[in-house]
């Protein structure tokens, strides 16, 4: 078996050393949120979260196989709260952001495993991520607005549910 190529990409806004990976069994706490508040922001808390993933193609008698990793990450030192703004309403919401970020994995998993492999997985395995973190963003904020960040009450529980049914439609999908 000849190795192809390994890479791996990290995406999202700064580089931390801590991240916590998603997992269904671990929820948010405020302290998770290690940044410092942005005090100028008028939002009252924030989560760093992002998708990271790595792939290796081989090639065996010129058939080429892929294999990928993929994971959601939250960015503790990157993600803060105003002490004196927040409650577990607000909490919920962040972790509906993080969720959200997890939703994306399994759609990147998804799109992976689907994937044909080409001479050309460099730049379509890169396409293939480009599109999903944009999608990944768009819901981000359509989030945020729909929901006023968390404080239209009805539109967050509308959206928790969305979130919800989403994790478990793509359950197939998780780590």
């Amino acid at each position: 078996m000849k190795l192809f190529s390994f890479l791996f990409i990290i995406l999202f806004t700064s580089f931390s050393n801590e991240k916590i990976p998603w997992s269904e069994d671990v929820k948010l706490t405020w302290d998770d949120f290690k940044g410092r508040p942005d005090m100028r922001s008028s939002y009252v808390a924030m989560t760093n979260s992002g998708i990271v993933f790595s792939y290796r193609v081989t090639s065996e008698n010129g058939n080429l196989s892929l294999t990928t990793e993929v994971e959601a990450q939250f960015h503790p030192e990157m993600s803060w709260y105003k002490p004196d703004k927040v409650n577990n309403h607000v909490l919920q919401h962040e972790q509906g952001h993080f969720n959200i970020t997890e939703i994306h994995a399994r759609k990147l998993r998804k799109a992976f495993a689907e994937y044909k492999v080409t001479r050309n997985y460099e730049r379509e395995l890169s396409a293939i991520f480009t599109r999903i973190n944009r999608e990944r963003q768009v819901m981000q904020d359509r989030f945020d607005k729909e929901t006023n960040h968390s404080q239209n009450k009805e539109k967050e529980a509308e959206w928790q549910t969305f979130i919800n049914n989403e994790l478990k439609r793509l359950e197939k999908w998780k780590n």
